[in-house]
């Protein structure tokens, strides 16, 4: 069972959706998000940059303090995996569970915010792509910040 501080930086992928915008296009017309942020290599490159990023920021690394990184990271990983129609499955605690009990401030979640957008966009993950990640993430903002 994983606690809360295996799961923070999915938080920060919630604070993504003010990034997006309305799509003109719908997801049907389009591969699978999988697909098209690059499959397993890329979600877990990505995760492993975000969670370095955030290990190294002494605003946040308090946050994971208790953590198995390895294991958050893959966790992590699968997550993405699950949400943008890859071949996973997530097994983990439900995410809305562990966000409803987080408790971290206002500023420690734009600072991860900024973490995720800089590591899409390091890895040049296409505007779109970014927007209907953060799309799937979305719904789980009001789990967060006492929302």
């Amino acid at each position: 069972m994983l606690t809360k501080h295996y799961l923070i930086p999915l938080l920060c992928l919630t604070l993504c959706y003010a990034c997006a915008s309305p799509s003109t296009k719908t997801e049907a017309n389009l591969a699978p998000l999988y697909n098209r942020i690059g499959g397993s290599i890329a979600i877990s490159t990505i995760t492993d940059v975000l969670v370095d990023k955030m290990e190294r920021d002494k605003r946040i690394n308090p946050l994971l303090v208790d953590s198995n990184i390895t294991q958050l990271k893959q966790q992590i990983t699968t997550y993405l995996c699950a949400i943008s129609d890859g071949n996973c499955r997530y097994t983990g605690q439900p995410i809305k569970d562990v966000l409803t009990t987080l408790a971290i401030t206002t500023e420690q979640f734009e600072i991860i915010r900024k973490h995720f957008v800089n590591t899409m966009i390091q890895f040049h993950v296409p505007l779109r792509v970014q927007k209907d990640m953060i799309k799937r993430l979305h719904p789980l903002k009001k789990h967060s910040i006492g929302q």
